[in-house]
């Protein structure tokens, strides 16, 4: 394991042990699931618009390590961002989770804590429990920002 390989599972382990904006919304404008049948993680974001821009996020449920640190990640790199900022951030994520190769210092910079996540494309399986979150939030970004429902999302 390199060095890289050691701060990315500690980056894993600590956002799993304390996840940033964890639990429900109150009050939220949309709440969106994701749900990953091969292994019963669920993960559900709450979002709060205010314009443009996503004013509040947060999530809940039960997942593995991978789907609870990746859903933290993800509510802090979206935060305060447009909608169109998140969508490009999201669609950016889930596209690097399916690549392989190598991961340049650049790109590892540009993704900062995100980058811990893209280890598990060394383990195809658990790449649907790192993209969960992702894809529910590209799910709740669909629509008018005051548009409440919930939906899901299967990866």
């Amino acid at each position: 394991m390199d060095g890289w390989d050691e701060l990315y599972q500690a980056i894993i382990l600590e956002h799993n042990r304390s996840p940033q904006n964890f639990g429900p919304l109150i009050p939220a404008d949309r709440r969106v699931s994701g749900r990953n049948a091969s292994c019963g993680d669920e993960i559900f974001l709450d979002l709060r618009f205010l314009e443009n821009r996503i004013a509040a996020i947060q999530f809940f449920g039960e997942g593995c390590a991978i789907s609870r640190a990746s859903a933290s990640l993800l509510t802090l790199a979206v935060l305060n961002r447009t909608r169109q900022e998140a969508e490009e951030i999201a669609r950016e994520m889930v596209a690097l989770l399916a690549e392989g190769g190598e991961i340049s210092n650049q790109l590892r910079q540009h993704l900062g804590q995100r980058a811990a996540l893209l280890g598990v494309r060394n383990f195809p399986l658990r790449i649907r429990c790192a993209t969960l979150a992702w894809h529910a939030l590209l799910d709740g970004l669909d629509g008018e920002p005051n548009d409440r429902r919930a939906s899901k999302t299967g990866t």
